[in-house]
C-alpha cells in the first residue's frame, strides 16, 4: 500500500496547489489490492496529508482496521460512489467556488472547453440533503442518494456545497478535477461577453474523451502538475504532533 498511499498524498498536494482543495474536501483511491476497499486520509487538511495518514476503508465508509483517530464525516461520499460504480478507481470531493456558483444557479457546467470533454454533456446537480444535515453528506443514506444522482456520469454538483468527481485512476481524477473547475471559470468569463455560450456537442465530448482522456494524456498532466510541487511535498512523514480535531467534513 505504500506506493499508492504516497501517490494519494502527492495528489492531495497538487489539488491544494491548484485550488481545487483547500482546508476542506478530500481525495480517495480504490485499494488496488482489495477491490471492496478504498484509501483515504484521516481527518486532516489536504495540505498536510502524507502517506502515513492514509487509511483503508470498507464500502460502508468504516475503517478496515479500527483505531482511535478522527475521520472525515463525509467519507461516505466515497464509499457510496465506489459501491455504486465498480468502474470508478478514484474520487475527489471539492468545494471549488466556481462549481458552487453553478450549483446554486441550478445550471449544469456543460463542457465548453475541450479539456473538460471527458465529462460528457451531463453534469447533474444533487439537491436531496437531509433537512438538518447542514448540507453535509455525513450519512451513508444521503451518500447513496448522491451516487444515484451521479449515475454513470463522471461528475456531479452538490447544491450549495461543491462537487464530486470520479476517475479511472488518480491521474484521471486529478486531471478531471482541475479541468472541470477550469471549464467553469471559462464559462463564467464567457457569459460576461455573451450569455449564449456554445457547449461541446455529445459527439465532440465523445471524441475529446477518446483523445484527452487516454492514459498517456493523463500521465502528461500528472507529470506536469506534480512537477510543480516543492521537492519535499508529500514526503514529510506523518507528524504525530498535529492536533486531531473532531470530525467536521
Amino acid at each position: 500500500m505504500a506506493d499508492i498511499a504516497d501517490r494519494l498524498a502527492t495528489a492531495n498536494q497538487v489539488l491544494v496547489r491548484e485550488e481545487i482543495l483547500d482546508a476542506y474536501g478530500h481525495l480517495s483511491v480504490r485499494d488496488p489490492d482489495h477491490d471492496q476497499q478504498f484509501l483515504l486520509a484521516r481527518y486532516l487538511p489536504p495540505s498536510l496529508v502524507t502517506a502515513a495518514d492514509v487509511r483503508a476503508f470498507d464500502l460502508a465508509g468504516e475503517l478496515v482496521e479500527p483505531e482511535d483517530t478522527a475521520l472525515y464525516s463525509e467519507r461516505y461520499i466515497h464509499a457510496a460512489v465506489y459501491r455504486a460504480r465498480p468502474d470508478v478507481r478514484a474520487v475527489c470531493h471539492t468545494h471549488a467556488p466556481d462549481l458552487v456558483a453553478f450549483g446554486i444557479a441550478g445550471v449544469e457546467p456543460r463542457p465548453v472547453f475541450h479539456m473538460a470533454a471527458t465529462f460528457g454533456p451531463r453534469i447533474p446537480i444533487f439537491d436531496d440533503y437531509d433537512p438538518d444535515s447542514g448540507l453535509l453528506i455525513n450519512t451513508l443514506a444521503q451518500a447513496h442518494r448522491l451516487a444515484a444522482v451521479l449515475g454513470e456520469n463522471k461528475g456531479a454538483l452538490m447544491r450549495g456545497h461543491g462537487a464530486v468527481v470520479t476517475g479511472q485512476s488518480l491521474e484521471d481524477v486529478l486531471m478531471g478535477s482541475i479541468y472541470l473547475v477550469c471549464n467553469a471559470r471559462i464559462r463564467l468569463a464567457a457569459a460576461a461577453l455573451n450569455p449564449e455560450v456554445v457547449a461541446l456537442s455529445e459527439r465532440e465530448c465523445a471524441a475529446g474523451s477518446r483523445l484527452i482522456g487516454r492514459p498517456a494524456s493523463q500521465q502528461r498532466a500528472w507529470s506536469h502538475f506534480t512537477g510543480l510541487l516543492p521537492a519535499a511535498a508529500g514526503h514529510q512523514g506523518g507528524r504525530d504532533d498535529r492536533p486531531e480535531q473532531p470530525p467536521r467534513r
